[in-house]
């Protein structure tokens, strides 16, 4: 069976730092790597957004991103300011009150993803032309509510059970206008509070159908160490899980070629894969891990798409 839904694709546009036109966050949590400036064993530095740490004494003129990095330097991870663009939702970055990013996209954006977010109340999106020559000009405006909800909408639910806090946002309606520029403004429910991914970019639709009869793979990544003598598990250590989902997707003949040339330029880019229906947990955030296009029936192409997405 074929759901009359295509499905939706949106893709990730790479934050550079000429996108980030500002923020409340600053980028000094450690000082930035001076060439001239000998560091202790331990001693932590900033260059290019990520955080390193000295694993030698006497740490004279061994640049963290030259080619004998490894004997001096280890990589901590992003700062504070960027950890929210990389592709782990482990990194998350910290809003220690209200807090706001502004970006410059340089086109037009469709789409925007925030993930893997705890203790948000609330995330007001402005997409607009500032003012210039001309007044600014708003396209998008609208404040969303993080809180948590009940687990079902009943009396007995909103009294006594715990409440389901929302962990992401998406939305896939933004009025695509080439040169505005994006505002996020968090509203933190507590006194801090996490975002793991912030994402935004175009958004595509695939195919007539998604057929169904699909089967969400939970992929545990946890680490055991088994004993080799009695054969039981002696440790196991949590790691967060991904998820797999193959897929079969009904295109339109007219759209074949067109369908082909849009999978390879998402090749290795992090999207939203987004299905029709009620179940939100078959809406991944990952990658292609592969494809292949097929004519199994005359004039009924098809799209055979496995999606992996990456562990929350």
């Amino acid at each position: 069976m074929t759901v009359k839904h295509p499905l939706q694709i949106i893709a990730s546009t790479k934050i550079t730092d000429a996108m980030l036109v500002s923020s409340s966050i600053t980028e000094n949590e450690h000082p930035v790597y001076n060439a001239g400036t000998t560091y202790a064993k331990g001693a932590r530095v900033i260059k290019s957004h990520t955080v390193f740490e000295s694993v030698q004494a006497d740490n004279l003129g061994h640049d963290p991103m030259g080619q004998d990095a490894a004997e001096w330097w280890g990589k901590v991870g992003p700062t504070n300011l960027w950890a929210g663009f990389d592709l782990s939702n482990s990194t998350k970055v910290l809003l220690n009150g209200p807090t706001h990013f502004e970006f410059a996209p340089g086109a037009a954006i469709s789409g925007l993803m925030l993930i893997n977010c705890d203790a948000l109340g609330a995330v007001r999106v402005k997409l607009y032309h500032p003012a210039d020559t001309l007044p600014e000009e708003i396209h998008y405006d609208t404040t969303h509510s993080m809180s948590s909800l009940p687990s079902e909408p009943t009396w007995y639910s909103w009294l006594f059970d715990p409440r389901i806090a929302k962990s992401r946002l998406i939305i896939d309606n933004l009025p695509a206008r080439p040169g505005a520029r994006l505002r996020l403004e968090f509203t933190p429910s507590a006194s801090s509070a996490t975002v793991g991914t912030i994402a935004f970019g175009r958004s595509y639709m695939i195919g007539i159908g998604v057929n169904t009869g699909l089967a969400l793979e939970r992929l545990d990544n946890s680490a055991a160490e088994e004993n080799k003598f009695t054969g039981e598990i002696d440790f196991l250590m949590h790691r967060p899980p991904g998820k797999r989902l193959p897929l079969t997707v009904v295109l339109d003949p007219k759209e074949f070629d067109a369908t082909d040339a849009l999978l390879d330029r998402l090749v290795g880019v992090p999207c939203m894969f987004m299905l029709p229906g009620p179940f939100k947990a078959l809406s991944l955030w990952g990658y292609m891990a592969g494809s292949s296009q097929g004519v199994p029936y005359v004039n009924a192409p098809e799209l055979n798409l496995t999606v992996k997405g990456f562990p929350q």
